[in-house]
């Protein structure tokens, strides 16, 4: 069995190079059980050693077989090495925030290996408070933050009693099939002419789709020639001592804030948890560069991605867009950088649903993955 890769996905394998892998790295943290032994961890180890068996789309690794099929595909890994994708390991006394930095910087500084399903998993002990850590890296190509944090969420237990029998998130789950329901017919071989078929079918698609992205650009620029209103175009960020060519290494700082917290101020704001989130990075970065005496007179701004796959969507690939917003980090008031930052953002969002919804009869959210 085998899968093509859409445009999109496929563009996060082109665009790679080996100081800016194009895999995404989602960090999660837990308490361990008040009553946990000393080698709880080893425990959890062995039971997900135990569980050799894969689901999609953990078991899929990518095949180039340019002579006969230009476009990338998925095919499945039946001889997966389980010791290779997911590791142990500890953090030096004292476990802090700056050693789990240090440690999933350099994991995510590295390339993955795509002559394997591209994705990798490590699990951290030692960190102080009684907690530990995993870290998983997934490759763009093969899902998006949405789709993954989905299939984590699915292998999470509710219980810390159950933690060590819920199957770990690569495993089998067993599937419901109807006996009455045929099998579905094998597929044969891709040849060039399926390729290209294939290549012209999605071009023509994207062609089909380039007057409403046209439509809803225009409509963002015209917004901005009439005052802008705070809204950020791409490419129009000011030079500051950020800009710079991206190397191989990677830093990671880590903050954390009540989640009552947020929810209220963004209440009280008539916000988005997301857009306060914005304002907390941009009056960090505007602490950042006033201390160093490099502020720039003018915004920075922030590309943000943004999910337009549907609530109940469980699929795999990509189905994310994004925009521009600003950072206000010219704002020296708090609440007026929150203002500026939820005004053009909501609007974005707003404009372009409203550009492209009559090609959906369900949602907005529907013709945005059909377009991606």
């Amino acid at each position: 069995m085998s899968t093509r890769l859409n445009p999109l996905d496929t563009s996060w394998l082109f665009t790679e190079s080996r100081a800016t892998p194009n895999h995404v790295g989602g960090l999660l943290t837990f308490a361990l059980p008040e009553d946990a032994p000393y080698d709880y961890m080893r425990q959890m180890m062995l039971t997900f050693r135990n569980h050799s068996e894969f689901q999609a789309p953990w078991n899929r690794k990518l095949r180039h077989a340019f002579n006969k099929n230009p476009i990338p595909e998925w095919v499945e890994d039946t001889n997966i090495d389980l010791e290779y994708h997911v590791r142990h390991s500890a953090l030096p006394w004292p476990g802090g925030e700056r050693e789990l930095g240090e440690l999933v910087g350099r994991l995510q500084g590295t390339p993955l290996d795509l002559s394997r399903p591209p994705w990798e998993c490590t699990l951290i002990e030692g960190l102080e408070g009684g907690r530990f850590a995993m870290f998983v890296k997934i490759h763009h190509a093969l899902i998006d933050g949405v789709s993954g944090v989905k299939l984590l969420e699915r292998a999470m237990a509710t219980e810390a009693a159950k933690s060590l029998t819920v199957p770990p998130f690569w495993a089998s789950f067993p599937e419901k099939t109807d006996p009455n329901k045929p099998p579905k017919p094998k597929r044969r071989n891709p040849t060039m002419a399926d390729a290209m078929t294939m290549g012209m079918a999605s071009l023509g698609d994207q062609v089909r789709n380039v007057p409403q992205l046209v439509t809803a650009f225009t409509k963002m620029i015209q917004r901005v020639g009439q005052g802008g209103e705070g809204m950020a175009v791409p490419f129009d960020a000011p030079h500051s001592i950020l800009n710079g060519r991206v190397r191989e290494k990677r830093r990671l700082p880590r903050s954390s804030s009540p989640l009552t917290r947020l929810k209220e101020v963004a209440d009280a704001a008539n916000c988005t948890i997301n857009d306060v989130v914005l304002a907390i990075c941009g009056g960090a970065l505007r602490r950042f560069l006033d201390e160093r005496g490099q502020l720039p007179g003018k915004s920075l701004t922030a590309g943000i991605p943004v999910s337009v796959r549907p609530k109940d969507d469980m699929g795999t690939g990509n189905a994310i867009s994004f925009i521009v917003s600003t950072l206000g980090t010219d704002l020296l008031s708090a609440k007026d950088r929150l203002d500026a930052i939820n005004h053009p953002s909501s609007m974005q969002k707003r404009m372009c649903r409203a550009c492209l919804a009559p090609r959906c009869s369900n949602t907005p959210c529907c013709s945005w993955r059909r377009l991606w």
